[in-house]
C-alpha cells in the first residue's frame, strides 16, 4: 500500500505523535440509528467455523430491527485488507467477525472514515474483543449497536526500513514466540485451540533441541535504547495476552502509549525461567525483565550480535496514532 496514496497518514506523522488527527468535518455515526448500513467482514477460518456460524441469525437480526446490512466474506489474508484500501462508500456501523488480525486490516477504513466497529471474539487469540467486552453472540452485538456508546482508542502504526506500513490494535512481537510460530506455523495457524498449543509446545520442544541461535534484536524507546540484544521484545497497546502469560498487564488503549516488555535470557533455559517467573507472576531478576511505556519504538539488528533477529530493511518503527479508532463499547466501559 504506497503511504503517499493517503494523505491523512501524512498528517499523522508531520504532525507527531502526540497529535490527533482532527474530524470535526465528518459526520459521526450516530448510535442506535435505524437503516444504517452495516457492514460485516467475515473470515470463514476464524474459530474453525464458530464466525460461520453466526452470520445467519446475524443477518436476521439487523434485518429485523432496519439495519442494511452487507457481508464481505474473506478467502485469504488480503482480501480485508484490500477491501478497506478501496472502500469509498463506507458504511455507517462496521462488524467483524474474525481474529485479532483480521481486525488489523480492516483498522484502515475504519480510521480513515471514522466507522464506529465491533469485534467478537472467535478467532484464537481475541486480546481485541476482550478488551473491547465483545461477546461472540447475536443479541449481544445488536444490542450494542442500540445501545452502546462509542469511544476512540489508539492504534499503532508499524512501518518496515522499506517504508511498507500496516495498523496493530493489539501487539507486535519480535524474537523467541515468533521464531516458535514460525517453526510450527502450520500446525499452530491451522489447528483448533488445543492441537494449536500442543504445536507450541512441540515446536518449543524442537526449538529447545536444534541449538538454534537466540534470536535477538535491539530496541528503543523514544530516542533511548533500552536493550542491545534481547531476545523477546513485545510492543502493545493492549493487555496481552489476557488469561495466559500478560506481558503488558498495565497496557491501556487510550492513554496515548504503547506499553513495552522486553524478555532476555543469555541462554534457552534463561529465557524460559525468566517466562516461568512471568507467568507465575514472581518479580523480575537481573533485569531479565523490563517494561517501559512511549509513543515511538524503533526495532533494529543488535550492533555485536552475529544472529540478529531478520529484519525487512534493518529497521522498523512503531508509532502510537491516540484515540485513532472509533469502537462501541458497552455503555459502563465508555471514558
Amino acid at each position: 500500500m504506497a503511504w503517499s496514496k493517503l494523505a491523512w497518514r501524512h498528517r499523522w506523522l508531520a504532525n507527531g505523535p502526540n497529535s490527533r488527527l482532527k474530524h470535526e468535518n465528518r459526520v459521526s455515526a450516530s448510535i442506535g440509528k435505524r437503516s444504517a448500513a452495516v457492514q460485516i467482514v467475515l473470515n470463514p477460518r476464524a474459530g474453525r467455523g464458530r464466525a460461520v456460524a453466526l452470520i445467519e441469525p446475524l443477518l436476521a437480526g439487523l434485518k429485523t430491527r432496519g439495519y442494511r446490512p452487507s457481508v464481505l466474506v474473506t478467502k485469504n489474508g488480503t482480501d480485508a485488507r484490500r477491501w478497506a484500501k478501496d472502500c469509498h462508500r463506507p458504511p455507517e456501523y462496521l462488524i467483524c467477525l474474525g481474529g485479532d488480525d483480521t481486525l488489523d486490516d480492516l483498522a484502515e477504513v475504519a480510521i480513515r472514515h471514522q466507522i464506529p466497529i465491533i469485534s467478537t471474539p472467535v478467532g484464537y487469540g481475541n486480546v481485541c474483543p476482550q478488551a473491547f467486552g465483545h461477546r461472540a453472540d447475536v443479541p449481544a452485538i445488536l444490542d450494542m449497536l442500540e445501545a452502546g456508546r462509542r469511544t476512540e482508542i489508539d492504534v499503532g502504526l508499524w512501518q518496515g526500513g522499506s517504508g511498507e506500513t500496516r495498523f496493530f490494535l493489539a501487539v507486535t512481537i519480535y524474537g523467541f514466540i515468533e521464531t516458535i510460530k514460525a517453526m510450527g506455523e502450520a500446525e499452530i495457524d491451522r489447528a483448533g485451540e488445543v492441537r494449536r498449543m500442543i504445536g507450541y509446545l512441540l515446536a518449543t520442544a524442537r526449538w529447545l533441541s536444534l541449538g538454534q541461535a537466540l534470536p535477538s534484536v535491539a530496541i528503543e524507546v523514544d530516542g533511548a535504547t533500552i536493550s542491545e540484544g534481547t531476545t523477546l521484545a513485545i510492543v502493545a497497546n493492549l493487555p496481552v495476552f489476557p488469561g495466559k502469560l500478560v506481558f503488558t498487564r498495565d497496557a491501556d488503549p487510550r492513554d496515548g502509549l504503547l506499553d513495552i516488555c522486553v524478555v532476555s535470557g543469555d541462554t534457552k533455559c534463561a529465557l524460559l525461567a525468566a517466562l516461568c517467573g512471568l507467568l507465575l507472576g514472581a518479580p523480575s531478576r537481573d533485569r531479565r525483565i523490563l517494561h517501559r511505556k512511549g509513543r515511538v519504538v524503533r526495532i533494529r539488528p543488535p550492533a555485536a550480535v552475529a544472529h540478529p533477529l531478520a529484519l525487512d530493511g534493518g529497521l522498523e518503527t512503531l508509532t502510537v496514532l491516540p484515540r485513532a479508532l472509533p469502537v462501541l463499547v458497552p455503555p459502563t466501559d465508555a471514558r
